[in-house]
C-alpha cells in the first residue's frame, strides 16, 4: 500500500478498472465523516443546552443511547472498513475491485442502517447491516482464493469478525422481541456487533497491513505459513466470540480478561507490535499506538468494570478511530501517488491526532467525574467532531 502501481500478476479486470469502482474510499471515507458528525452532533447539543435545537432530533430518534453506537459503528466505521478492504484487497490478491451494484449496496446500507436507527425502524437498520456483510463475506471470500500462501494467519480475524457482525446483528434482533430472562441474548448480540467485528477486521488487517505500513514489511513474503496456525487463530476468535456470552451468564471481568489476552496475544504475534516503526511518517507511529489501545481497553474493563464505557472508549476511539485516520491518510495519499508528503508530520494531521487524544481523555473522565457530565460530554464530542475538519483538509490537499 505505499504506491498506486498494481501488483505482480494483477488480473486483467483489475488492471483495466475505471474511476470510483478502483477507487471506492473517494466516496466511502467522505459517506463515514458525514454519518460520524450524524452520530455525535446530537450529544454536542445536548451538552450546550440547545434544547431547541436537540429536543426534535432526540424525539426523533427516540433512545438517544441505542441511535449512537448504530451510527458510530454501522455508518462511521463502516464505511471506512469497506473502503479499505474494497481498495486494499483487490490491490493486494490483483483481483476485481468492487462491481457498481457493491458499491452502491456499500454506500446505501450505511444510510440506511443510520437513517432506519434515527425513525427507530431497528429491524430495517439490522436487515440492511446484514445485506452488507453477507456482500463482505462474498467479497473477501472470492479474493482470498488467489491470496493463499500471500497472506498471514491472521487473515482468518476479518472471516470472524464479519461473522460475529452478522451473528450479533441477528441475536440482537432476536433478544429484543424475547422477554426479560432472555434479554441478555439481546445484550450478547450487540457485543458482537459493536466490539466483535472491528476487533476481527483491525487484528485480520492488521497482521498484513502494521507491519508493511510502520516498517515496509510484507508478512506474505516469509516462508508459507504451516496449517496449523490458521487453526490456532481460528480457536482463538471462536473464544473471543464465546466470551460476549460468558460476559452475561458468568463474570463481566473474566470475559474482558479473555478478550484482553487473545487480542494481546495476537497485536505481538501476529501484527509484530512490538517493533517499532522504521518508516518516516507520523501516521505510521499512530496506527501502532492504536493497536496496542485494543488489549489496553479490554483490560481496563477487566479490572475496573464500574467504568466499563471508559475502557470501551479506549477500544473505539483509541483504536478504531485511530486507526480509521492513520489508513485512511495512508489510503488516500497513496492511491493518489502522493505517499512522499507524509514522511514528515504535516500540520493536518498532528491537529486531528491532538484531538481525537482530546476526545478520548474527555470522554473518559466524563465516566469518573460525573458531577462535570455535560463538560466532558461536551468537550468530547466538540474534540471528535473537530478532529474530522483537518483530517479532511488533508485529504484534499492530495487533489490540489
Amino acid at each position: 500500500m505505499d504506491g498506486p502501481s498494481l501488483p505482480a500478476g494483477a488480473r486483467p479486470e483489475l488492471a483495466g478498472a475505471r474511476g470510483l469502482c478502483r477507487e471506492p474510499y473517494l466516496l466511502l471515507f467522505p459517506l463515514g465523516a458525514l454519518l460520524a458528525w450524524a452520530g455525535v452532533v446530537p450529544w454536542l447539543l445536548f451538552s450546550l443546552g440547545a434544547t431547541r435545537l436537540y429536543g426534535p432530533m432526540f424525539e426523533a430518534i427516540g433512545y438517544r443511547a441505542a441511535f449512537h453506537p448504530v451510527a458510530q459503528v454501522e455508518g462511521f466505521l463502516t464505511c471506512f472498513a469497506v473502503g479499505v478492504l474494497f481498495t486494499f484487497l483487490p490491490r493486494r490478491t490483483g483481483t476485481a475491485p468492487p462491481s457498481w451494484w457493491q458499491m452502491a449496496i456499500a454506500l446505501a446500507a450505511p444510510v440506511v442502517s443510520v437513517a432506519s436507527a434515527w425513525f427507530e425502524r431497528w429491524l430495517v437498520a439490522q436487515i440492511s447491516w446484514i445485506v452488507l456483510i453477507a456482500v463482505l463475506v462474498g467479497f473477501v471470500v472470492r479474493r482470498a482464493r488467489y491470496a493463499r500462501g500471500r497472506v498471514p494467519p491472521s487473515f482468518v480475524w476479518i472471516a470472524a469478525g464479519l461473522l460475529m457482525g452478522a451473528a450479533g446483528a441477528l441475536l440482537a434482533g432476536l433478544g429484543a422481541t424475547l422477554d426479560a430472562p432472555h434479554f441478555w441474548l439481546h445484550l450478547a448480540g450487540r457485543g458482537l456487533l459493536l466490539q466483535g467485528l472491528f476487533t476481527g477486521l483491525v487484528l485480520g488487517i492488521g497482521g498484513l497491513l502494521l507491519p508493511a505500513l510502520t516498517r515496509g514489511v510484507d508478512p506474505a513474503a516469509a516462508s508459507r505459513p504451516r496449517p496449523w496456525t490458521y487453526w490456532v487463530h481460528g480457536l482463538l476468535a471462536a473464544a473471543f466470540a464465546a466470551s460476549f456470552f460468558l460476559e452475561h451468564r458468568l463474570s463481566v471481568p473474566a470475559a474482558y480478561a479473555l478478550r484482553a489476552a487473545i487480542t494481546l496475544s495476537v497485536v505481538i504475534a501476529s501484527l509484530e507490535a512490538m517493533q517499532p516503526p522504521t518508516l518516516p511518517g507520523l501516521h505510521r507511529r499512530v496506527a501502532r499506538f492504536a493497536v496496542w489501545m485494543l488489549p489496553a481497553g479490554y483490560l481496563w474493563v477487566a479490572v475496573a468494570p464500574e467504568y466499563r464505557r471508559a475502557g470501551l472508549h479506549l477500544v473505539f476511539l483509541g483504536c478504531f478511530t485511530a486507526l480509521v485516520l492513520a489508513v485512511s491518510t495512508q489510503v488516500s495519499f497513496t492511491q493518489g501517488g502522493r505517499g512522499e508528503l507524509l514522511r514528515g508530520r504535516p500540520w493536518q494531521l498532528v491537529a486531528s491526532c491532538a484531538l481525537l487524544v482530546a476526545a478520548l481523555l474527555s470522554r473518559v473522565l466524563l465516566e469518573v467525574d460525573p458531577p462535570h457530565f455535560h463538560l466532558w460530554l461536551g468537550a468530547s464530542a466538540a474534540a471528535f467532531l473537530s478532529a474530522t475538519v483537518p483530517w479532511a483538509a488533508l485529504a484534499l490537499a492530495r487533489r490540489s
